[in-house]
């Protein structure tokens, strides 16, 4: 998960060192993709599916906080059970560690019957990382590469039921330093679980749940999401950590679907929190998505 790592002044030799700095999006229901490969394109009868998504967490800090920006793509490939995708993000943390991801996405669809499916998927992604060295207060007193260069394999199962769903996958990178440029393994594990429970022709009530863990280190998050005819949507997000009490949050989430459920647009704002360093800030995250 995200590392503490807000302004220059507080950054030490020891979070140098740190490898890649995880998004922590609010509304994970809305980018399933992020957490597992198998559920890429599952939110749309549309054969294609554009989505764009942008966050910006702790704006209030001088430097901008951290900015995360995602474009992503995904195809159900015609005359097969199976989905290919890719995706781009840029994740700026206040202007001193920047990471760019690019990946791919692809799952197969195994149907076990005619209301469940088992679904296989992979992400191959590479990822480059730059610590802007000038940023630093105190300027650092040895030599450090900047540049880091780094390949990761994310594979998932899931399995579907109707509206319900539920998944596994596992993030597995080689992560290197910026100090000394060596590497070690870092594995990351999510488990999501969804559904949607029909209340009439009208409305509809969507909960959701994503589990993080990464050694000792977890996160769980819960949305409960209540939607009028597919079209206007709003909702609550719960995070909160077992050990890090400190990076729990609340969030308010609101939607709308429009042309033929062709375009949705989401937004989602993080209650005041008490971060870490004790300083209260907010978060801002917007997606856009385009069926077609």
């Amino acid at each position: 998960m995200r590392k503490l790592l807000l302004l220059p002044a507080l950054v030490s030799c020891s979070q140098i060192t740190f490898a890649q700095t995880d998004p922590l999006w609010t509304m994970f229901q809305q980018n399933l993709i992020f957490h597992n490969a198998t559920l890429t394109g599952t939110d749309s009868t549309y054969a294609r599916t554009l989505h764009l998504h942008n966050r910006n967490q702790w704006p209030e800090i001088k430097g901008g906080g951290y900015r995360t920006l995602q474009l992503a793509y995904m195809q159900k490939l015609k005359k097969s059970n199976a989905t290919l995708g890719g995706y781009y993000l840029h994740d700026n943390a206040g202007g001193l560690n920047l990471n760019d991801r690019v990946g791919i996405l692809y799952h197969y669809n195994l149907k076990l019957s005619s209301k469940t499916a088992l679904r296989f998927g992979l992400n191959a992604y590479y990822l480059h990382q730059y610590l802007n060295v000038t940023k630093l207060i105190p300027p650092l007193t040895f030599p450090i590469k900047n540049n880091l260069h780094s390949y990761g394999i994310f594979p998932g199962i899931s399995l579907y039921r109707g509206n319900f769903y539920i998944g596994i996958s596992e993030n597995v990178i080689q992560v290197k330093s910026f100090v000394s440029n060596t590497g070690n393994l870092r594995r990351i594990f999510y488990w999501n679980m969804g559904t949607r429970i029909n209340l009439g022709k009208t409305f509809s009530l969507s909960p959701s749940f994503v589990y993080t863990l990464e050694n000792k280190t977890d996160l769980t998050q819960i949305n409960l999401t209540f939607s009028i005819k597919n079209k206007l949507e709003t909702g609550v997000t719960a995070r909160f950590p077992s050990n890090m009490s400190s990076y729990t949050a609340y969030c308010l989430n609101m939607g709308l679907t429009f042309f033929k459920q062709k375009f949705s647009l989401y937004y989602s704002y993080d209650l005041p929190q008490q971060t870490p360093i004790y300083v209260t800030f907010t978060s801002h995250e917007m997606a856009l998505k385009f069926r077609f």
